[in-house]
């Protein structure tokens, strides 16, 4: 498995990285052959190999025990911090969009499931610019440091988020600020997420997106579920078929 980047090509390296996650997932192989696997093919430099990668990791974390959350946290660092380390946390001027991609995901996987304190603090650090004027900022990292904020935060920024969302001068920062508050994990952040879906500034066709994500966390599932259960008739005539 070590020398398969070495032998395979790329839509190869893909392909046998998708089959063993889906072997795994299925129950058909062990899930430490997986990640072992996983271990390897995050250190291939291919942006196609390594969007897959980025892509199983964030997915696994969705399938795990509550318990076994901070274990995969050092696991998520150790595959991915040194890809991060390797592109480095700001554009070059030789990046081409691919690659600024994912820089971005790195960002938001590490600060997010992975946990990496670094990288919050980068997060951090540049909040205050993406409140104050987000065009001060490359673009491609607004959305990795809101999520990274949002997920990492409490009721004060929540409201410093839905702030933004509700002052977003373009279609593209409101919905990466709307979108950001289904990111929170915090129990009272995520029900005021919810009730979103009744606020008459959140579009229709917003609402199923948001939804989305707050089901698709395994944070918020729970209590999302239970939501769209009690108010379905609500949700259905606001957002028809």
């Amino acid at each position: 498995e070590e020398k398969l980047p070495d032998v395979l090509t790329v839509s190869e390296r893909v392909s046998v990285l998708s089959d063993i996650f889906a072997t795994s997932v299925a129950g058909l192989s062990p899930i430490d052959r997986y990640l072992h696997s996983l271990e390897n093919f995050a250190k291939d430099q291919d942006p196609y190999v390594l969007g897959l990668t980025i892509s199983q990791i964030s997915e696994l974390e969705q399938l795990l025990e509550p318990s076994s959350k901070s274990g995969y946290q050092g696991f998520v660092v150790k595959c991915l911090k040194p890809q991060l380390e390797r592109l480095g946390y700001t554009r070059k001027a030789t990046d081409d969009d691919l690659t600024a991609e994912l820089r971005a995901r790195l960002i938001k996987t590490l600060g997010t499931i992975g946990n990496d304190k670094q990288v919050i603090a980068f997060c951090r650090e540049k909040f205050e610019a993406y409140l104050a004027d987000d065009k001060t900022l490359d673009g491609d990292l607004l959305s990795p440091i809101v999520q990274v904020m949002a997920y990492n935060g409490d009721s004060d920024e929540f409201v410093r988020i839905e702030e933004a969302w509700r002052n977003s001068t373009t279609p593209e920062a409101r919905n990466r600020n709307l979108f950001a508050l289904a990111a929170f994990r915090d129990k009272e952040c995520v029900e005021k997420a919810l009730n979103l879906c009744f606020n008459k500034e959140v579009k229709a066709q917003d609402v199923p997106h948001l939804l989305a994500r707050l089901i698709g966390s395994s944070d918020s599932q729970a209590a999302a579920f239970k939501f769209l259960g009690d108010h379905w008739q609500e949700i259905y005539d606001k957002v028809g078929e």
